[in-house]
């Protein structure tokens, strides 16, 4: 299904797990303010996905992507564009939320975030 198109339901948890970038940024923020809007009071939002900020690994992030997508093993419809650890801060503190890394992966710059009332 087209994530801009999916008709989300109340949740205690959203996994956007690795789909963020492929999405332009105002994209982005919508999804994540879709998902905020249908989150029970005790749930929460993880985010995986690569770090811009992360600049030396970020260059294997982007390669592994390229191949995923040159291969048709992911498809796009739009120039990939990665989150920014400050941006998701930002959008954090525009909801009052709270942003944790729960963990960042080694060779790549992907961190798994978590968003929470």
């Amino acid at each position: 299904a087209d994530i801009m198109e999916y008709k989300l339901e109340e949740s205690d948890v959203f996994i956007l797990k690795d789909v963020l970038h492929y999405l332009p940024k105002e994209q982005q923020f919508t999804i994540l303010e879709r998902c905020l809007s249908k989150l029970t009071a005790s749930g929460f939002i993880l985010v995986r996905d690569g770090d811009t900020s992360e600049q030396k690994q970020h260059k294997f992030t982007k390669l592994t992507e390229f191949f995923s997508t040159s291969f048709g093993f992911n498809k796009t419809m739009h120039k990939l564009e990665f989150i920014n650890e400050n941006d998701l801060q930002d959008f954090a503190k525009s909801f009052d939320l709270k942003l944790e890394v729960l963990s960042k992966a080694k060779g790549t710059s992907n961190k798994l975030y978590v968003l929470r009332k």
